[in-house]
């Protein structure tokens, strides 16, 4: 039976608590699976969360699942050549929100995704306890792609100023403090690595990926159960690489950029200089960007989620 979705605001907050009257369908009783969530509903509208909880789910799909920022746009191109015979000219040409779509992100993509030719590669940043309920029954095959926090949260900061302008006017810091409250970016990582083991799971970093690409491309191509020749997985390989990704409209996500800006009334001059879809891609740029006083702070937030599972950042980025 699909649980009730209760939605509250949270006071002095853009961020609303959602509780389900049950979690019967959680596949694995955490400390985090059975909470309350805390979403900003600006960016993931209400009319979604119950379409996604009955979304209907099939045995061959491909479920790439991260909290934003995450290296989710490098994982979806990866998976979607390996699942579509290295068919690197339509990569090129057709958007990725087209070839894997962002399930939650509206309404209306709910409903093309459920006409999308299979086998599909489908994307979501929604936490455990919101993902389709059958997901846990069909078992599909589901990638898993975590991040260092710190890399992922200076990078969602500036996907806001690259989404929203000049509009978007909160200090980096203050922002960040905000996801460390609410933004459940711990609760999604420890739900999945309890999990990570399941036959039908990986659990990847973007830091395996930046570390050695062509290892990663060879698990995942495993894991999917297809098989190329060293020269296709060498293509694949390329395609992947940091500047051809940045250079590939394709990957831009300018479809949604252009949408966001329609909605919101995002004028040519709010438009903020030199902010990318894919900025820089590279380990460690939260150094060059956060006081080290705010760095001991998010530290300390860390250690308050991973010692009480008796576990290390490292446990969490290099487990695979």
């Amino acid at each position: 039976m699909t649980p009730d979705v209760k939605i509250e605001p949270v006071e002095n907050s853009d961020f609303s608590k959602i509780s389900l009257s049950n979690y019967d369908h959680v596949p694995v009783k955490t400390r985090y699976s059975t909470n309350p969530i805390y979403k900003n509903l600006n960016n993931n509208p209400r009319e979604t969360l119950e379409p996604v909880l009955n979304f209907e789910v099939f045995e061959d799909d491909v479920w790439i699942v991260t909290y934003p920022k995450c290296g989710t746009t490098w994982s979806q191109e990866m998976v979607w050549c390996l699942m579509n015979n290295m068919d690197f000219e339509t990569a090129k040409k057709v958007d990725i929100a087209e070839r894997s779509p962002y399930l939650e992100s509206a309404l209306e993509v709910v409903e093309k995704s459920k006409g999308l030719l299979r086998p599909r590669v489908l994307k979501s940043h929604e936490e455990m306890q919101l993902l389709p309920m059958e997901l846990w029954t069909k078992k599909p095959k589901i990638i898993f792609v975590v991040r260092d926090p710190r890399d992922a949260f200076v990078s969602l900061h500036h996907h806001y100023k690259y989404f929203f302008g000049k509009a978007f006017k909160e200090e980096k810091e203050q922002f960040i403090e905000s996801r460390m409250k609410y933004g459940n970016f711990w609760e999604l990582a420890l739900n999945f690595y309890a999990i990570k083991d399941q036959e039908n799971v990986m659990f990847l970093s973007f830091e395996q990926m930046k570390k050695n690409l062509k290892s990663v491309v060879l698990k995942v191509s495993d894991f999917l159960g297809k098989h190329y020749n060293e020269v296709q997985i060498d293509q694949l390989v390329d395609h992947l690489d940091f500047k051809n990704m940045k250079d590939n409209p394709a990957c831009s996500h300018k479809q949604e950029l252009e949408l966001v800006r329609k909605i919101k009334n995002i004028k040519e001059e709010d438009i903020v200089e030199g902010e990318t879809f894919i900025r820089k891609g590279v380990v460690g740029s939260h150094k060059e960007e956060l006081s080290e006083e705010f760095l001991k702070k998010i530290d300390d937030w860390q250690k308050s989620y991973l010692e009480k599972e008796n576990l290390t950042m490292d446990d969490i980025l290099w487990s695979n």
